[in-house]
């Protein structure tokens, strides 16, 4: 028995076989069996294996998650709260902390994920993204579920005031209008159906530890007659979510005083570094003791405090909703995480 070339000449060297995936290389083993019958195993696609190892019976071309995780699932794969050491665990997962009650919030915990390069990218809105954790998140109407946080990869590209009305009142801000106006009606129609309303505290904080910006931001010291929260669908990252990167002895400078975040290697350690400039990026927070100020933080250093009608990049951020679903990649730069509801 022959196999034949496109030109009708029989086929003597059975490796010299090729198939294409969409327009994309094949190689494979090959075998002829007695009968002729040719069998071709251990293929890859663009030299990436083609496996059949999976619950469905199916060969799958790359890399896939089967079945799709659930924020559970990612939190499963979280380290455990007994791994108190960044050197000790799996750093390119989630790690777990447990926070106690403030005056905001009854006791939780959350996960996180810290140092400087975890498997956290995520396709949203065809950017990447990447995930600062998951979180107890309050609707506003007192209901409670966990759900996925993330922060665009990259700034946006235009710097903007805080607030141009010259107040560190986030629910009247105007950058706040712009993220949950402009911004938001310019996301693709997927993008929006996965964001959900969520509950943002807006107690004022400071240049804190880790821990004490976590305290504050859920407190409710404010400047007079500024909200304590504001539920919306768009904001911008605490201070927290900054120096927990630095938790567990990634960089125990920084995280215990964001003031020696310059003088020790903070930009190395901290996965939230863009590379290519050291720029000012608004966070949420103000301060209580001036109208005129909140918090920012420069991308290689550390956290400072400003006049809110000066112009910063901005990242924003979003909380899913707690039913989305990851069904493929593996959080990496190469293959980061894809979404569906």
């Amino acid at each position: 028995m022959h196999t034949y070339n496109t030109n009708g000449t029989p086929v003597e060297d059975y490796t010299t076989l090729t198939i294409d995936y969409k327009g994309k290389p094949v190689s494979c083993d090959v075998t002829v069996n007695y009968d002729g019958t040719i069998y071709m195993t251990k293929c890859k696609v663009n030299n990436v294996d083609v496996t059949n190892d999976t619950e469905d019976g199916y060969y799958h071309y790359g890399s896939i998650v089967n079945p799709p995780m659930t924020v559970s699932d990612l939190v499963a794969k979280a380290n455990p709260v007994t791994v108190t050491s960044y050197t000790d665990g799996n750093t390119k997962e989630m790690y777990t902390f447990e926070h106690p009650a403030t005056t905001q919030t009854g006791a939780l915990t959350d996960y996180r994920y810290i140092g400087a390069n975890p498997n956290n990218y995520v396709t949203f809105n065809n950017e990447l993204w990447r995930i600062i954790g998951v979180f107890t998140v309050e609707d506003g109407n007192g209901n409670t579920e966990q759900r996925i946080k993330i922060v665009r990869n990259e700034k946006l590209s235009s710097n903007m005031a805080w607030n141009s009305n010259r107040s560190n009142e986030w629910s009247t801000a105007t950058l706040n209008t712009y993220l949950n106006g402009d911004y938001y009606n310019g996301l693709d129609e997927v993008s929006k159906e996965m964001i959900e309303i969520s509950k943002y505290y807006l107690g004022a904080t400071g240049l804190f530890s880790g821990k004490e910006s976590y305290s504050r931001e859920r407190g409710t010291m404010v400047y007079s007659g500024n909200s304590i929260s504001w539920n919306g669908k768009i904001a911008l990252m605490y201070p927290s979510d900054y120096t927990y990167i630095y938790a567990l002895g990634v960089d125990n400078t920084c995280f215990n005083d964001v003031n020696e975040c310059s003088t020790s290697n903070g930009k190395e350690n901290n996965w939230i570094y863009i590379s290519g400039g050291n720029y000012k990026y608004w966070l949420i927070s103000p301060v209580s003791y001036d109208k005129l100020k909140s918090l920012n933080y420069w991308n290689d250093s550390n956290i400072n405090i400003d006049y809110v009608y000066t112009g910063m990049y901005i990242r924003p951020v979003v909380y899913l909703k707690f039913n989305i679903k990851i069904t493929s990649g593996d959080g990496s730069e190469q293959s980061p995480y894809h979404l569906s509801m």
